[in-house]
């Protein structure tokens, strides 16, 4: 099975990075201010965190137009988005809508969005013989990537490797998003690991 990375594309209503601040309502900029952030549980963010209520990103873009993208630790997707990875069965832990608000309070999409929270999968568990990366002293991070072979007999159509890496997807998943228009995305072929640095140095690889 081929596999594909994705990357931040720009196009309209598609910024490369978002910058939004999750809060559990919308607050002006007077009170957002006065919120002691930190005591929301997605700011001690940990891999089992569960989004189980409505919440509220507040951004400085005037337009979200995208599928997918990643913030802090977490992914911001589209409905249609969600649908296709539901559709794939997607390792989706926890999942909930979230209203998207300009800094002044005004909606900046006609289209739905939530938050997600997948479960990574261990390097170990997906690296096959010819993968070439090197671990940090913990064993939980991977410090050097040079090749990443996925194991024939994995099958899974998107992936997001614990502690690293962009997310991945299968050939079926990219042709099912293309002819779904998915908007503000490049599929990168995972063996071009030229193009794939390249896409990371611009910071443009939606990861974590």
């Amino acid at each position: 099975m081929e596999y594909f990375t994705l990357a931040a594309k720009k196009e309209k209503g598609c910024p490369l990075a978002i910058g939004a601040m999750l809060y559990d309502k919308f607050y002006d900029k007077k009170e957002a201010d006065k919120v002691d952030v930190g005591r929301f549980p997605w700011y001690d963010f940990h891999y089992d965190m569960v989004f189980d209520k409505e919440l509220c990103l507040i951004v400085k873009d005037r337009l979200w137009d995208f599928d997918i993208r990643m913030e802090s630790r977490y992914f911001v997707v589209s409905s249609e988005f969600l649908a296709l990875m539901q559709d794939f069965s997607a390792p989706i832990r926890s999942s909930a809508p979230v209203q998207v608000f300009s800094t002044s309070g005004e909606p900046i999409s006609t289209r739905e969005y939530h938050i997600l929270n997948i479960i990574q999968t261990p390097i170990m568990d997906i690296a096959g013989a010819d993968s070439d990366y090197e671990l940090s002293k913990t064993g939980t991070v991977v410090r050097r990537m040079n090749r990443l072979c996925i194991k024939p007999d994995f099958v899974q159509h998107f992936i997001k490797i614990a502690n690293t890496l962009p997310a991945i997807c299968s050939d079926k998943f990219r042709v099912a998003a293309i002819e779904r228009g998915v908007k503000g995305v490049d599929f990168i072929p995972l063996i071009d690991q030229s193009q794939w640095e390249e896409y990371r140095k611009r910071d443009r690889l939606i990861k974590l």
